[in-house]
This record gives C-alpha cells, sequence and structure tokens, in this order.
C-alpha cells in the first residue's frame, strides 16, 4: 500500500488578483506543481455552482496529478487563494486534499515549478463541498441561514468603491460581515483565537451558513475556517458580488 508521503504532490496556487501588488511571504517551493487559478477563473461563467469539473480535472492531470495522489496546497501570498483551489478541487470529489498551514520553513526555494514528465489521471466524482447560486442566496434572505461576508468593512458598507467596475456597492441583505483579512495574522497565516472572532460576530456553527466575498475566493477561506471550527453546514456563493452587484437584487449599504 501507498503511504501518503510516497505519493504527496505540492501544489501552489498563488493567484495574483489583476492590477495588484501582492506581497509574497514565500517562495516555489522545491518539486511544486503550479495550478493556473486565473485561468480556472476565466473560464468559470457567472451563474455556475461550481467551476467546470472537466477543466479542474485537465489542469490537475497536465501537473501530472492523479486521484490516488495526496494533494497539498499553498499559495505564495499567504492564505489567500490556496482555499478556494482546495474547494475547487474538492468540487469534483478529491478526498485527499488539505492546505500547508503553515508553509514549511525547512523547504527549499527553487526559481520555477516542476515540469511532470508523466501526465496524471483524474477520475471526476460527486463534489465533497457545497456550494449555492444567487436564487438560493435570495431564499435565504431572512431564514436560519445565516450569509457571511469576507469583505472588508468598507465596502461591506458600500462606502469604499468595489474594485471591479459596474458594481454597486453595500451589501446582501441580512449578511454578518466577517473581514477575511482579519482572520490571518502578520505572516497571512490563521490567527489561532479566530474562533472567539466568530463567536463575537454571533455565527452559530450549529445553522448552515452560506459564505461570500467579492469574487468566491476569500469565500472559501471562510467556509474552510468555519469548517475547522465545526461548522457542517457550509456553502460558498461563488458568484459573490461580482454577480449581486451587478444585478437589480436587493442590497444593503451601511453597518
Amino acid at each position: 500500500m501507498t503511504s501518503p508521503d510516497e505519493n504527496t504532490v505540492i501544489v501552489d496556487a498563488t493567484w495574483v488578483v489583476p492590477g495588484s501588488n501582492p506581497d509574497f511571504r514565500y517562495g516555489i517551493l522545491d518539486g511544486a506543481r503550479e495550478f493556473d487559478l486565473a485561468s480556472l477563473k476565466l473560464n468559470t461563467p457567472l451563474g455556475h455552482r461550481f467551476p467546470p469539473p472537466q477543466i479542474i480535472a485537465h489542469m490537475l492531470e497536465k501537473s501530472g496529478i492523479s486521484s490516488g495522489d495526496y494533494i497539498k496546497i499553498y499559495d505564495r501570498v499567504g492564505l489567500f487563494s490556496s482555499p478556494f483551489v482546495r474547494w475547487a478541487i474538492r468540487s469534483i470529489g478529491v478526498k485527499n486534499v488539505s492546505i500547508l498551514n503553515p508553509v514549511p520553513s525547512h523547504m527549499k526555494i527553487v526559481d520555477a515549478h516542476t515540469v511532470p514528465k508523466t501526465r496524471g489521471s483524474m477520475t471526476i466524482k460527486e463534489p465533497l463541498v457545497k456550494a449555492v447560486v444567487k436564487e438560493e442566496v435570495l431564499a435565504a434572505i431572512g431564514s436560519d441561514t445565516q450569509i457571511v461576508d469576507a469583505r472588508g468593512h468598507g465596502r461591506f458598507a458600500g462606502v469604499e468603491p468595489e474594485p471591479r467596475a459596474g458594481l454597486r456597492s453595500g451589501h446582501i441583505p441580512g449578511s454578518i460581515n466577517m473581514p477575511y483579512g482579519d482572520m490571518l495574522d502578520d505572516n497571512r497565516q490563521f490567527k489561532p483565537d479566530n474562533a472567539q472572532r466568530i463567536e463575537a460576530a454571533g455565527i452559530d456553527l450549529s445553522k448552515p451558513i452560506i459564505t461570500t466575498c467579492g469574487s468566491g475566493v476569500t469565500a472559501a477561506g471562510l467556509a474552510y475556517i468555519f469548517e475547522n471550527s465545526g461548522a457542517t453546514d457550509v456553502s460558498v456563493y461563488p458568484g459573490s458580488w461580482t454577480e449581486w452587484g451587478a444585478t437589480d437584487l436587493p442590497i444593503q449599504t451601511g453597518t
């Protein structure tokens, strides 16, 4: 029987937001394969529950990854895009995928990603994660389902402009603001007392939760935190404000 160490593949899930100047905290780890999240997002139309499974499988296979491998994900910015890539990979039924948190300091840093000699083979299965579309978010307003927004306070309140053109400002009515950045320390790793932050925000982990943000990336980060804090019914809204803010769906401003 193959051990996890023998079949472990490290995946670099770094995503640079267009127009941003990223503060890289980590380098390319020795042996890391590249996952092109920018390409996946470009090929995921708004309104879809999950990214196209065939594209995810193709990207993993191109990186030499197969269904039986143990996938460990990190991103060079810190815990920014890695939770989303984990969520995306689990959406095609891959169970053995985790996040390197923290990133091991002893690992060798190299100049380029590893290019595999052989192509991998992935089998697409039923999703191991949950997602919702805008109609389900609309139906959740005013219910026991908690809608939690990972954007910063200013964007949530509608007093700061959205970075994407053409979007209204504000938030989904009744949603709770929990900025994802507040959950990370100076090294962009999860703070040890996030459970207290969740409690202080009045979030009940025993009730359903929908996470949202600007484009779905940090929404997956919040979902990861909630799941690791004991929540069992967490769904990501991939369209997030990029979709909601471009429609005539109801919004609120203020805090």
